[in-house]
C-alpha cells in the first residue's frame, strides 16, 4: 500500500494524511461544481420568470394604462421571496429584488436576487449575486397598405356580398375606434392580409387572419403633404367632344366629365380637378403615365360608371413621387357626405398611392381594384367593398422608386428584444 501511494505522499507512512490530502481538493471541486451548477439552473428560472413578466406587461392594447402595465408584470413575478432549492431538501428563501420600466410600446426589467452557497468555505462567498434583465416591445406589421383613417364610425372598412380585399405582404389598419371598427358579412366575402388591425373591434369571421384588436391608431403618413396649387383653368369643351383625346397637365375647372366609350390619354405631370369630379361615363377609358390627379374644392371626387378602365402609373420623382390621387383634406368634416369617390363595375390599375383622407371610398358592381405601390396604396377615411367587387394590393417597387418615407406598419402584441 505504501508503494503505491508514494506518489501521492508517504513521506510519513501515514495513509490517513495522504487520502486527507486528496480528500480536501476534491471535495472543494464539488462544491463549486455543484454550486455554479445550482446557479445556472436558478439564474435560467429567474430569466424565463422575467421574460414572461415582461411580455405580459407588453402585450395588451394600447389603451392599457402603464401602471397596470406595471401591475401585470409583478404579478408575473410575484410582489414577495423567491424560493431557491440548495443540493439539500431544505428549501431557503432569499429576497429577489425586481425593477420594471414601462411606455406604451415596451416593458424593461431587471431581477436581482442573492443564491445561498453552502460551499461558502471554498468560495469565501456566504451568498452568490444573480442578476438578469429582459425587455419586450411591440410586434410591428408588415408595411401598411390600405389604411382607413375615420376614428369613430362603425364599418370604416365593410366588406360583404361577394366581395373581397386581398393585400399580399402587407397590412390594413383601422382607425376607428367603434366595436365594429371592421366588418365583414357573410361566407362569400372576406378580407386577406399579413396583417389586420383595428383600434377597436371588429365584427364578422372571414379574415385571415383575424384582426388584431386596441391597436394604437395610426398617424396620417401624409398629413404634411401640400395640395396643389390651382392655376388658370383650361378649356376643355372642344377637347371632350372627340372620342380620342390627349390632355395636358393644369388645372381643369369643373373637373373632367368624360363622354362614354372615349378615350382619353394623360401626358405625364399634375393635374388638378377644381370643385368638380374626374368622372368616366361608361365603356370610356383613362390612361397615363407618371401622372398625379389632384381633387381640389367641392365635389371633387372619382366617379368611375359601368365597364370604364381606368390605367395609371404615378410620377417618379419630385415632390408627388408615387402619389396617384390626392384629394383636398381642408375640407374633411366641413363638407362631410359630399366628398364620396365611387367606382362601379370597372376595371381600375395604378401604381401609386391613392390618397384620399377625408373621402369615403365606394367600390360596387364587380369593381376590379389593382393597385401596387412600395409606398402605401389605399388611404381614405372609410371603405366599403360590396357585390362582387375585388380589391388587390401588392407591396413592390418594380420601378425602383426612392422614397423618402417608406410606409410602416401598425404596433401590436408583444415580442423580446433583450
Amino acid at each position: 500500500m505504501e508503494c503505491l501511494l508514494k506518489f501521492l505522499s508517504c513521506r510519513n507512512g501515514n495513509f490517513a494524511v495522504s487520502t486527507a490530502l486528496i480528500a480536501v481538493p476534491l471535495l472543494a471541486a464539488v462544491g463549486i461544481g455543484v454550486t455554479f451548477s445550482q446557479r445556472f439552473l436558478q439564474e435560467g428560472e429567474l430569466q424565463q420568470e422575467l421574460d414572461a413578466a415582461v411580455l405580459a406587461g407588453t402585450t395588451p392594447g394600447y389603451s392599457a394604462e402603464d401602471e397596470n402595465r406595471l401591475k401585470i408584470a409583478y404579478s408575473m413575478v410575484g410582489y414577495n421571496a423567491m424560493t431557491f432549492l440548495p443540493v439539500s431538501d431544505t428549501q431557503v428563501s432569499v429576497g429577489v429584488t425586481k425593477t420594471f420600466k414601462v411606455d406604451a410600446m415596451s416593458v424593461s426589467g431587471t431581477s436581482e436576487a442573492l443564491m445561498p452557497n453552502l460551499f461558502s468555505g471554498f468560495l469565501s462567498e456566504d451568498f452568490l449575486q444573480i442578476k438578469v434583465s429582459a425587455k419586450a416591445e411591440k410586434r410591428q406589421s408588415k408595411p401598411i397598405c390600405l389604411l382607413a383613417l375615420n376614428p369613430s364610425e362603425p364599418r370604416s372598412i365593410e366588406v360583404y356580398g361577394n366581395a373581397s380585399v386581398e393585400a399580399d405582404e402587407c397590412a390594413i389598419m383601422a382607425n376607428s375606434k367603434n366595436g365594429e371598427g371592421i366588418k365583414q358579412y357573410g361566407n362569400d366575402s372576406y378580407v386577406e392580409a399579413s396583417n389586420i388591425g383595428v383600434t377597436g373591434s371588429f365584427g364578422g369571421t372571414n379574415f385571415k387572419p383575424n384582426p388584431q384588436t386596441n391597436v394604437e391608431p395610426f398617424d396620417d403618413p401624409f398629413a404634411s403633404l401640400p395640395v396643389p396649387n390651382a392655376g388658370a383653368c383650361i378649356d376643355t369643351n372642344d377637347k371632350l367632344a372627340k372620342v380620342t383625346v390627349t390632355l395636358a397637365p393644369g388645372t381643369y375647372c369643373g373637373g373632367l366629365d368624360i363622354s362614354p366609350h372615349s378615350t382619353v390619354t394623360l401626358e405625364p405631370g399634375i393635374y388638378i380637378m377644381k370643385d368638380g369630379p374626374l368622372a368616366l361615363g361608361a365603356g370610356s377609358v383613362l390612361q397615363g403615365s407618371e401622372v398625379m390627379i389632384a381633387l381640389v374644392g367641392l365635389n371633387s371626387i372619382i366617379d368611375v360608371s359601368a365597364n370604364s378602365v381606368v390605367k395609371l402609373t404615378s410620377p417618379k420623382s419630385g415632390k408627388y413621387a408615387n402619389i396617384q390621387f390626392m384629394s383636398d383634406r381642408e375640407l374633411g368634416g366641413k363638407f362631410k357626405g359630399e366628398e364620396w369617390t365611387t367606382i362601379s363595375s370597372s376595371q381600375f390599375e395604378f401604381d401609386g398611392v391613392m390618397y384620399l383622407p377625408e373621402q369615403d371610398l365606394w367600390f360596387k358592381g364587380g369593381s376590379q381594384i389593382t393597385a401596387n405601390s412600395p409606398n402605401y396604396a389605399l388611404i381614405g377615411d372609410q371603405f366599403w367593398v360590396q357585390d362582387t367587387s375585388d380589391i388587390r394590393i401588392t407591396n413592390t417597387n418594380p420601378r425602383g422608386l426612392e422614397l423618402a418615407n417608406g410606409p410602416s406598419g401598425f404596433k401590436y402584441g408583444a415580442r423580446l428584444v433583450e
